[in-house]
């Protein structure tokens, strides 16, 4: 299946996610929408701890 949009140089894309991610704390799994001026995407971003590793920077 082919996406509308290339997620892996879409850095905008990715800025928005993580700042409505970095205004919940605790973070929590939120669904959103994205959208460009050719799209509209709804997606979900939930953060994910592997056991473990070490804590990511923010």
């Amino acid at each position: 299946m082919r996406l509308d949009v290339d997620l892996e140089r879409e850095g905008v894309f990715a800025q928005a996610v993580q700042s409505q991610l970095d205004q919940r704390t605790p973070v929590a799994p939120i669904i959103g929408t994205y959208a460009t001026d050719d799209a509209v995407w709804r997606y979900l971003a939930a953060p994910i701890q592997i056991e473990g590793s070490p804590t990511p920077p923010r």
